[in-house]
């Protein structure tokens, strides 16, 4: 009666030379040795990074991120996450056996901007964070994965999983800007 559901990292599987995406990769190999009914959910970046880790940027009016104004990013609300592997848990016969790369939208830093400012009623700025600085703060592990997400990025069918998981109700990175608390992000 057991089905595990591991969330592990998008792109974990393909040999992206990135630490910590490669040792949830181990994980998920390990799990396919052990002979449990399993479903891999391997989110994107998380569109609440940008609240959660950049918040005094953002207070500062800057949306601040290590990649070139225009490279697009897949991304996920951390809500979708949790929907996906609740419908998991709930109807393993529809995942079991299955690895499946999440993400909610695709946009670019400047489209982000636009966005946060539009929605939020604040202008913001864009600002690409050097990735020595990312060396400095976060360490190699996070340096080689914004390298990565500027050569490679993630491949994920967005409308196939609107399409086949419509339940979920996946968040556009306007949506989930429009669902922010934007006066208590801001402290005001």
């Amino acid at each position: 009666g057991v089905h595990l559901v591991y969330t592990s990292a998008g792109s974990a599987d393909r040999k992206t030379g990135i630490p910590h995406f490669e040792s949830k990769y181990r994980v998920e190999q390990y799990i396919a040795t052990i002979g449990v009914p399993a479903t891999i959910v391997a989110p994107v970046y998380f569109m609440d990074n940008a609240t959660v880790f950049t918040r005094n940027q953002l207070k500062a009016g800057v949306y601040a991120i290590p990649m070139s104004p225009t490279r697009k990013l897949a991304q996920i609300a951390v809500a979708d996450i949790a929907a996906f592997a609740v419908l998991a848990l709930e109807s393993p016969e529809r995942f079991r056996g299955k690895r499946f790369d999440i993400a909610g939208d695709e946009v670019s830093g400047l489209e982000a901007v636009e966005i946060l400012s539009r929605v939020s009623g604040r202008t913001f700025s864009y600002f690409q964070v050097p990735l020595e600085m990312i060396r400095e703060r976060m360490g190699e592990d996070a340096a080689t994965m914004y390298e990565w997400f500027e050569r490679v990025g993630y491949r994920v069918d967005i409308a196939g999983l609107r399409r086949d998981y419509p339940e979920v109700g996946w968040h556009s990175f306007e949506a989930w800007a429009e669902a922010q608390d934007w006066k208590g992000i801001f402290g005001a």
